[in-house]
Protein backbone atom coordinates (compact mmCIF):
# COMPACT_ATOMS: atom_id res chain seq x y z
CA UNK A 1 0.00 0.00 0.00
CA UNK A 2 2.82 2.44 -0.71
CA UNK A 3 2.69 5.76 -2.56
CA UNK A 4 5.70 6.83 -4.64
CA UNK A 5 7.05 10.36 -4.15
CA UNK A 6 9.48 12.46 -6.25
CA UNK A 7 10.32 9.82 -8.85
CA UNK A 8 13.59 10.56 -10.66
CA UNK A 9 15.23 8.57 -13.46
CA UNK A 10 18.97 8.30 -12.92
CA UNK A 11 22.03 6.67 -14.44
CA UNK A 12 23.79 7.43 -17.71
CA UNK A 13 20.89 5.95 -19.68
CA UNK A 14 18.10 6.82 -17.21
CA UNK A 15 17.34 3.16 -16.59
CA UNK A 16 17.34 3.37 -12.77
CA UNK A 17 14.82 5.01 -10.45
CA UNK A 18 15.41 7.08 -7.34
CA UNK A 19 12.23 7.66 -5.37
CA UNK A 20 10.62 7.92 -1.98
CA UNK A 21 7.84 5.70 -0.71
CA UNK A 22 5.22 6.57 1.88
CA UNK A 23 3.46 3.80 3.77
CA UNK A 24 1.05 4.33 6.68
CA UNK A 25 2.35 7.86 7.15
CA UNK A 26 6.05 6.88 7.18
CA UNK A 27 8.52 7.95 4.49
CA UNK A 28 11.45 5.91 3.17
CA UNK A 29 14.11 6.55 0.55
CA UNK A 30 14.18 3.92 -2.19
CA UNK A 31 16.00 2.94 -5.35
CA UNK A 32 15.04 0.56 -8.16
CA UNK A 33 17.79 -0.60 -10.50
CA UNK A 34 16.83 -1.21 -14.13
CA UNK A 35 13.14 -0.54 -13.49
CA UNK A 36 12.69 2.80 -15.27
CA UNK A 37 10.45 1.32 -17.98
CA UNK A 38 8.24 -0.23 -15.30
CA UNK A 39 7.82 3.09 -13.50
CA UNK A 40 7.13 5.02 -16.72
CA UNK A 41 4.14 2.76 -17.37
CA UNK A 42 2.73 3.13 -13.85
CA UNK A 43 0.04 5.50 -12.61
CA UNK A 44 2.11 7.19 -9.91
CA UNK A 45 -1.00 8.61 -8.24
CA UNK A 46 -2.10 5.07 -7.32
CA UNK A 47 -0.86 2.87 -4.47
CA UNK A 48 1.28 -0.22 -4.99
CA UNK A 49 2.74 -3.21 -3.18
CA UNK A 50 6.53 -3.53 -3.29
CA UNK A 51 9.08 -6.24 -2.66
CA UNK A 52 12.36 -4.80 -1.38
CA UNK A 53 15.64 -5.39 0.39
CA UNK A 54 16.60 -2.88 3.12
CA UNK A 55 20.06 -1.36 3.05
CA UNK A 56 22.13 1.60 4.18
CA UNK A 57 22.89 4.38 1.70
CA UNK A 58 25.91 6.57 2.47
CA UNK A 59 26.04 9.99 0.77
CA UNK A 60 28.54 12.68 1.73
CA UNK A 61 29.12 10.99 5.07
CA UNK A 62 25.44 10.75 5.92
CA UNK A 63 23.78 7.36 6.36
CA UNK A 64 20.12 6.62 5.71
CA UNK A 65 17.94 3.57 5.41
CA UNK A 66 17.25 2.86 1.74
CA UNK A 67 14.88 0.30 0.25
CA UNK A 68 16.12 -1.46 -2.87
CA UNK A 69 12.94 -2.24 -4.77
CA UNK A 70 12.91 -5.65 -6.45
CA UNK A 71 9.34 -5.81 -7.76
CA UNK A 72 6.20 -3.68 -7.92
CA UNK A 73 2.58 -4.82 -8.17
CA UNK A 74 -0.74 -3.03 -8.01
CA UNK A 75 -1.87 -2.75 -4.41
CA UNK A 76 -4.49 -5.23 -3.29
CA UNK A 77 -6.13 -3.68 -0.26
CA UNK A 78 -8.23 -5.46 2.34
CA UNK A 79 -11.95 -4.91 1.58
CA UNK A 80 -14.22 -3.32 4.16
CA UNK A 81 -16.39 -6.45 4.02
CA UNK A 82 -13.62 -8.31 5.82
CA UNK A 83 -13.73 -5.93 8.79
CA UNK A 84 -17.54 -6.09 8.99
CA UNK A 85 -17.37 -9.91 8.97
CA UNK A 86 -14.69 -9.83 11.64
CA UNK A 87 -16.81 -7.52 13.79
CA UNK A 88 -19.89 -9.74 13.51
CA UNK A 89 -17.81 -12.80 14.38
CA UNK A 90 -16.29 -11.05 17.40
CA UNK A 91 -19.64 -9.85 18.75
CA UNK A 92 -21.23 -13.28 18.31
CA UNK A 93 -18.32 -15.41 19.49
CA UNK A 94 -18.49 -17.14 22.89
CA UNK A 95 -15.94 -16.35 25.62
CA UNK A 96 -12.48 -17.85 25.35
CA UNK A 97 -12.36 -21.37 26.75
CA UNK A 98 -15.80 -22.53 25.58
CA UNK A 99 -14.98 -23.45 22.00
CA UNK A 100 -13.71 -26.39 19.96
CA UNK A 101 -10.16 -27.77 20.21
CA UNK A 102 -8.92 -29.46 17.00
CA UNK A 103 -7.95 -33.14 17.36
CA UNK A 104 -4.21 -33.78 16.75
CA UNK A 105 -5.04 -35.98 13.78
CA UNK A 106 -6.64 -33.02 11.98
CA UNK A 107 -3.64 -30.69 12.36
CA UNK A 108 -1.17 -29.90 9.56
CA UNK A 109 1.98 -27.75 9.47
CA UNK A 110 1.83 -26.77 5.78
CA UNK A 111 1.46 -23.14 4.79
CA UNK A 112 -1.82 -21.69 3.48
CA UNK A 113 -0.19 -21.09 0.10
CA UNK A 114 0.98 -24.69 -0.17
CA UNK A 115 -2.50 -25.84 0.81
CA UNK A 116 -4.11 -23.91 -2.06
CA UNK A 117 -1.81 -25.70 -4.50
CA UNK A 118 -2.23 -29.12 -2.90
CA UNK A 119 -6.01 -28.90 -2.42
CA UNK A 120 -7.32 -26.57 -5.17
CA UNK A 121 -10.93 -27.70 -4.71
CA UNK A 122 -11.07 -27.22 -0.92
CA UNK A 123 -12.97 -24.51 0.95
CA UNK A 124 -10.48 -22.28 2.78
CA UNK A 125 -11.62 -20.66 6.04
CA UNK A 126 -9.73 -17.62 7.36
CA UNK A 127 -10.08 -15.35 10.38
CA UNK A 128 -7.04 -13.04 10.40
CA UNK A 129 -6.48 -10.25 7.90
CA UNK A 130 -2.87 -11.28 7.30
CA UNK A 131 -3.81 -14.81 6.29
CA UNK A 132 -6.72 -13.54 4.19
CA UNK A 133 -4.50 -11.17 2.24
CA UNK A 134 -1.82 -13.83 1.83
CA UNK A 135 -4.32 -16.03 0.02
CA UNK A 136 -5.64 -13.14 -2.07
CA UNK A 137 -2.17 -12.01 -3.15
CA UNK A 138 -0.89 -15.53 -3.77
CA UNK A 139 -3.91 -16.31 -5.93
CA UNK A 140 -3.30 -13.11 -7.90
CA UNK A 141 0.34 -14.15 -8.38
CA UNK A 142 -0.81 -17.58 -9.60
CA UNK A 143 -3.40 -16.03 -11.90
CA UNK A 144 -6.27 -17.77 -10.13
CA UNK A 145 -9.71 -16.31 -9.56
CA UNK A 146 -11.03 -16.05 -6.01
CA UNK A 147 -14.57 -16.39 -4.70
CA UNK A 148 -14.91 -14.83 -1.25
CA UNK A 149 -17.89 -15.13 1.06
CA UNK A 150 -18.29 -13.51 4.46
CA UNK A 151 -19.94 -15.13 7.46
CA UNK A 152 -21.59 -17.97 5.54
CA UNK A 153 -20.67 -19.98 2.48
CA UNK A 154 -21.79 -18.46 -0.82
CA UNK A 155 -21.75 -19.31 -4.49
CA UNK A 156 -18.34 -19.81 -6.09
CA UNK A 157 -17.16 -19.47 -9.66
CA UNK A 158 -15.97 -22.61 -11.39
CA UNK A 159 -12.28 -23.25 -10.81
CA UNK A 160 -11.90 -20.37 -8.35
CA UNK A 161 -10.32 -20.53 -4.92
CA UNK A 162 -13.15 -20.62 -2.38
CA UNK A 163 -12.55 -18.51 0.73
CA UNK A 164 -14.94 -18.19 3.68
CA UNK A 165 -14.12 -15.32 6.05
CA UNK A 166 -15.01 -15.45 9.77
CA UNK A 167 -17.81 -18.02 9.52
CA UNK A 168 -20.86 -17.67 11.74
CA UNK A 169 -22.49 -20.79 10.33
CA UNK A 170 -20.97 -24.07 9.28
CA UNK A 171 -20.17 -25.01 5.67
CA UNK A 172 -22.57 -27.47 4.10
CA UNK A 173 -21.90 -31.19 4.04
CA UNK A 174 -21.26 -30.93 0.29
CA UNK A 175 -18.53 -28.30 0.66
CA UNK A 176 -15.79 -30.90 0.19
CA UNK A 177 -12.49 -30.72 2.03
CA UNK A 178 -12.25 -27.78 4.43
CA UNK A 179 -8.94 -26.09 5.29
CA UNK A 180 -8.99 -23.78 8.33
CA UNK A 181 -5.98 -21.57 7.68
CA UNK A 182 -5.67 -19.76 11.02
CA UNK A 183 -7.29 -19.48 14.42
CA UNK A 184 -9.78 -16.83 15.59
CA UNK A 185 -8.14 -13.84 17.24
CA UNK A 186 -10.66 -13.14 19.98
CA UNK A 187 -12.19 -16.52 20.75
CA UNK A 188 -11.75 -20.26 20.40
CA UNK A 189 -12.82 -22.21 17.33
CA UNK A 190 -16.60 -22.30 17.04
CA UNK A 191 -17.90 -25.53 18.54
CA UNK A 192 -21.11 -25.49 16.50
CA UNK A 193 -19.12 -25.30 13.26
CA UNK A 194 -16.29 -27.80 13.74
CA UNK A 195 -17.33 -30.35 16.37
CA UNK A 196 -17.83 -33.84 14.93
CA UNK A 197 -16.57 -32.98 11.44
CA UNK A 198 -13.80 -35.17 10.04
CA UNK A 199 -13.53 -33.31 6.73
CA UNK A 200 -11.66 -30.38 8.30
CA UNK A 201 -7.89 -29.80 8.41
CA UNK A 202 -6.50 -27.10 10.71
CA UNK A 203 -3.21 -25.43 9.77
CA UNK A 204 -0.92 -25.02 12.78
CA UNK A 205 1.11 -21.94 13.59
CA UNK A 206 -0.99 -19.50 11.59
CA UNK A 207 -2.89 -16.96 13.64
CA UNK A 208 -4.19 -13.54 12.71
CA UNK A 209 -3.55 -12.27 16.23
CA UNK A 210 -2.35 -8.69 16.28
CA UNK A 211 -3.23 -7.95 12.65
CA UNK A 212 -6.08 -5.79 13.91
CA UNK A 213 -4.71 -4.81 17.28
CA UNK A 214 -6.95 -2.85 19.60
CA UNK A 215 -5.53 0.01 21.67
CA UNK A 216 -7.85 1.33 24.38
CA UNK A 217 -6.52 4.86 23.82
CA UNK A 218 -8.35 4.75 20.49
CA UNK A 219 -11.68 5.01 22.33
CA UNK A 220 -10.80 8.50 23.56
CA UNK A 221 -9.56 9.57 20.13
CA UNK A 222 -12.75 8.37 18.45
CA UNK A 223 -14.90 10.25 20.96
CA UNK A 224 -12.91 13.49 20.82
CA UNK A 225 -12.87 13.55 17.02
CA UNK A 226 -16.51 12.58 16.42
CA UNK A 227 -17.50 16.25 15.78
CA UNK A 228 -15.33 16.08 12.63
CA UNK A 229 -17.77 13.50 11.26
CA UNK A 230 -20.40 16.14 10.42
CA UNK A 231 -17.89 18.08 8.34
CA UNK A 232 -17.23 14.88 6.40
CA UNK A 233 -20.90 14.39 5.64
CA UNK A 234 -21.09 11.34 7.88
CA UNK A 235 -18.71 9.42 5.60
CA UNK A 236 -17.15 6.88 7.99
CA UNK A 237 -14.43 5.93 5.48
CA UNK A 238 -13.16 9.51 5.39
CA UNK A 239 -13.48 9.68 9.18
CA UNK A 240 -11.35 6.51 9.50
CA UNK A 241 -8.68 7.99 7.25
CA UNK A 242 -8.70 11.13 9.37
CA UNK A 243 -8.37 9.08 12.57
CA UNK A 244 -5.37 7.27 11.08
CA UNK A 245 -3.52 10.57 10.67
CA UNK A 246 -4.37 11.63 14.23
CA UNK A 247 -3.59 8.32 15.95
CA UNK A 248 -0.46 7.49 14.00
CA UNK A 249 -1.50 3.90 13.27
CA UNK A 250 -3.96 2.31 10.82
CA UNK A 251 -7.62 2.39 11.81
CA UNK A 252 -10.38 0.33 10.19
CA UNK A 253 -14.12 -0.13 10.51
CA UNK A 254 -13.71 -3.10 12.88
CA UNK A 255 -11.80 -0.95 15.38
CA UNK A 256 -14.21 1.93 14.86
CA UNK A 257 -17.22 -0.30 15.59
CA UNK A 258 -15.58 -1.63 18.77
CA UNK A 259 -14.99 1.92 20.01
CA UNK A 260 -18.52 2.99 19.12
CA UNK A 261 -19.94 -0.03 20.95
CA UNK A 262 -17.93 0.83 24.05
CA UNK A 263 -19.13 4.44 24.00
CA UNK A 264 -22.70 3.26 23.42
CA UNK A 265 -22.57 0.76 26.32
CA UNK A 266 -21.43 3.57 28.60
CA UNK A 267 -24.42 5.72 27.50
CA UNK A 268 -22.17 8.35 25.99
CA UNK A 269 -23.50 8.10 22.43
CA UNK A 270 -26.06 6.36 20.26
CA UNK A 271 -25.02 5.48 16.74
CA UNK A 272 -26.28 4.02 13.49
CA UNK A 273 -23.90 2.86 10.75
CA UNK A 274 -24.59 1.51 7.28
CA UNK A 275 -22.50 0.80 4.20
CA UNK A 276 -21.83 4.49 3.59
CA UNK A 277 -22.62 6.72 6.55
CA UNK A 278 -22.30 6.93 10.31
CA UNK A 279 -24.83 8.89 12.39
CA UNK A 280 -24.00 9.72 16.02
CA UNK A 281 -26.15 11.18 18.77
CA UNK A 282 -24.30 12.60 21.77
CA UNK A 283 -25.94 11.87 25.11
CA UNK A 284 -25.74 13.99 28.25
CA UNK A 285 -23.07 12.66 30.59
CA UNK A 286 -23.33 13.89 34.20
CA UNK A 287 -21.24 11.24 35.92
CA UNK A 288 -17.74 9.82 35.98
CA UNK A 289 -17.36 7.18 33.25
CA UNK A 290 -15.49 3.96 33.95
CA UNK A 291 -14.32 2.45 30.66
CA UNK A 292 -13.76 -0.93 32.28
CA UNK A 293 -17.48 -1.26 32.94
CA UNK A 294 -17.94 -1.86 29.20
CA UNK A 295 -18.46 -5.56 28.42
CA UNK A 296 -17.05 -5.02 24.92
CA UNK A 297 -13.86 -3.47 26.29
CA UNK A 298 -13.41 -6.30 28.78
CA UNK A 299 -13.96 -8.89 26.06
CA UNK A 300 -11.52 -7.47 23.54
CA UNK A 301 -8.91 -6.52 26.14
CA UNK A 302 -9.07 -10.01 27.64
CA UNK A 303 -8.20 -11.49 24.26
CA UNK A 304 -4.68 -10.11 24.64
CA UNK A 305 -3.92 -11.40 28.14
CA UNK A 306 -1.26 -14.06 27.62
CA UNK A 307 -0.16 -16.56 30.21
CA UNK A 308 3.57 -17.19 30.41
CA UNK A 309 5.23 -20.53 31.25
CA UNK A 310 5.72 -19.42 34.85
CA UNK A 311 2.03 -18.66 35.25
CA UNK A 312 2.41 -14.88 35.05
CA UNK A 313 0.33 -12.85 32.62
CA UNK A 314 1.14 -10.06 30.23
Amino acid sequence: GVIFNSVRYIGSDGSHVKTGVTCSGRYFSAIAFGMADTFREMDLSASYDILFSPGINVFRGNEELQLEIKAVRENISCPDEYYFARYLHFTGAPPVGTGFVPPPGQLSDITPETATDSFPDALFIVYGRETFMRLIRYSSYRGRKVSVSYGSEGEAGEGSLRILVCPRSGPGKNSGRIIVCDSPDYSDYDYDIYAGREDVTFLEGHSGEGTVRFERELVGSVYKKLPVLSALGGDWREYIRYLGTVCGFPVNVFLLRICLDILSELDIINYVIDSNTLEVEFLKVDRTVDLDSSATLRKISGAFVKEEDDGSKR
